[in-house]
């Protein structure tokens, strides 16, 4: 009986050393990184990171100003452009008395507000938009809202912001 009970304390304070002992953290750490997804060097990586590197150059030889304009605009595929002018309201048929802005060349920016439909006269060709209610002020870029419009790229609509949301 002794024996055993001998044996029993031993086996118990083997079991309990090996559980003090913690983790093994060189067997942790080599399935973590066998785990981890393998990510392999394409052509796609080298392009990539060369755009990069010309974006980077041609920003640090552009004025302050010209920088800040750039970090509000996004680039977008076409399908990510109607969604992203969807933020700013919907295209509009232009009623009776909305107010008309006729963009010239060289013009940066057009003030409008929240709740407006504005039509936008380039040249030979119209589009309306109506301005949807925002929190804030915000800028969108006309070629965002008419993408099929060449002559809407670099015009800026300046968004005022509202009282709507503020709680007065």
């Amino acid at each position: 009986m002794k024996a055993i009970r001998i044996l029993t304390t031993v086996t118990l304070a083997a079991l309990s050393a090996s559980a003090l002992a913690g983790p093994n953290w060189d067997v942790i750490n080599s399935a973590r990184l066998a785990a981890q997804p393998q990510r392999v060097a394409s052509a796609g990586d080298a392009a990539e990171q060369a755009m990069c590197d010309h974006c980077a150059q041609m920003m640090g030889q552009m004025p302050a100003g010209a920088i800040d304009m750039h970090g509000q605009m996004m680039h977008r595929s076409a399908g990510q452009s109607s969604r992203a002018a969807a933020l700013f309201g919907e295209r509009a048929t232009a009623p009776a008395g909305t107010r008309s802005v006729t963009i010239t060349p060289g013009m940066k920016a057009v003030p409008v507000s929240a709740g407006e439909t504005v039509r936008f006269d380039f040249g030979s060709t119209s589009a309306a938009w109506a301005f949807a209610m925002r929190p804030g002020n915000a800028a969108v870029e006309l070629s965002t809202l008419f993408p099929e419009i060449p002559a809407a790229k670099g015009v800026w609509a300046d968004l005022s912001g509202t009282n709507f949301y503020s709680g007065h």
